[in-house]
């Protein structure tokens, strides 16, 4: 009978790939952290630079911190440190060279001993933070403020120049200079266009088409229009009536006002019409409202009053002659009013009759 050998059992790992154990991370070289490691920042007002020589200026001329020497405990700001550092570290070496011979024996020196490289020793510098309640300078005004109101006090003298540069660009921009022609005053950059459009010391061909354009139609262009009230003269209409709305406006809103009306009587009928009652005061020439006796003025501002906020009276005083007192009258009169030609009564019952009627 064979011998049953025994079977070798077998591990799965051993007859399948065993699996890869993870790598172990790789630690992180000093190149990738250069730029975070080598960023030096402000404990004051947290401003990162890129060097510590950067960070000491900024410290020196914006809080006015300064650099204390640990061989002499003075400070200093860091271009005068520069010098001292040479200097007291000269100084501090040669007193301390007696001090060594006689303290310590001269003993033979060893090759091991004189082999090493000599190192020098660097003098570390140690930075003055200031106090929480430290003032500093302002370099404007020369102030003193805490760190957390400079930066607002600095920022008020930024909007102040900003303010100041503008006004004065303002005032520039509103400088007006006196023609000498005219007198008239023009802007300081429109008066060589004023002089040339009015045939002043510039040629006229020598401008801009637009200037001979506007030189042409103010001097040369036929005039249509005058002003009712002064000699002036225009080549069209609404030149006319914006010079006298704007230089003549008391003359020009009476105007106006004759011309708005409902009838176009003769002065003397509407005077009857209207049986305005005058003052007998010399002293005081003004006139009553017919209808409210509220209203006191001269006779055309009546009259206006009258047509403007007593129509339905004023037509009725047109048709009866006679004047209807405000209430019920002026409700029940109102109807026969609208119905009412003033044309057709001026043409027949006063028989007198104008274009300005006829085109109503």
């Amino acid at each position: 009978v064979d011998q049953v050998r025994p079977l070798k059992r077998v591990s799965p790992a051993d007859g399948e790939q065993a699996s890869v154990a993870p790598e172990a991370k790789k630690p992180r070289s000093t190149n990738e952290n250069a730029t975070v490691m080598h960023k030096f920042q402000c404990k004051i007002c947290y401003v990162t630079f890129t060097s510590e020589k950067g960070l000491t200026d900024h410290l020196c001329s914006a809080h006015k911190v300064k650099i204390s020497c640990k061989l002499c405990k003075n400070s200093f700001s860091p271009d005068d440190f520069k010098d001292h550092k040479a200097d007291c570290f000269t100084q501090n070496k040669a007193q301390r060279k007696p001090q060594r011979a006689t303290a310590v024996p001269a003993t033979a020196t060893t090759p091991s001993a004189a082999s090493k490289p000599k190192v020098k020793p660097t003098v570390p510098t140690i930075i003055v933070v200031p106090k929480p309640n430290e003032k500093h300078s302002c370099y404007i005004c020369k102030e003193f403020f805490r760190k957390q109101n400079l930066s607002r006090h600095l920022e008020s003298h930024e909007r102040h120049r900003n303010q100041m540069s503008q006004l004065v660009t303002e005032d520039e921009s509103k400088e007006q200079t006196v023609c000498d022609k005219c007198g008239k005053l023009i802007g300081r950059f429109g008066l060589e266009a004023h002089r040339a459009t009015t045939c002043g010391d510039v040629e006229v061909s020598s401008c801009d088409s637009h200037l001979i354009k506007g030189h042409v139609n103010k001097v040369h262009w036929m005039v249509l229009v005058k002003c009712r009230f002064c000699p002036n003269e225009y080549t069209s209409k609404d030149l006319a009536t914006n010079h006298e709305r704007r230089s003549h406006r008391e003359a020009w809103e009476e105007k106006n006002r004759e011309g708005v009306k409902r009838f176009d009587l003769d002065r003397d009928q509407s005077d009857a019409m209207l049986s305005i009652q005058t003052n007998t005061n010399e002293e005081q020439d003004s006139e009553t409202c017919p209808v409210g006796f509220n209203v006191h003025g001269a006779k055309s501002h009546i009259e206006a009053h009258v047509r403007k906020s007593h129509s339905s009276d004023y037509l009725s005083i047109a048709m009866s002659d006679s004047i209807v007192s405000c209430g019920e009258d002026v409700v029940e009169n109102f109807s026969a009013a609208e119905d009412f030609d003033a044309a057709q009564y001026i043409s027949t019952v006063l028989g007198s009759s104008t274009p300005e009627a006829d085109a109503i």
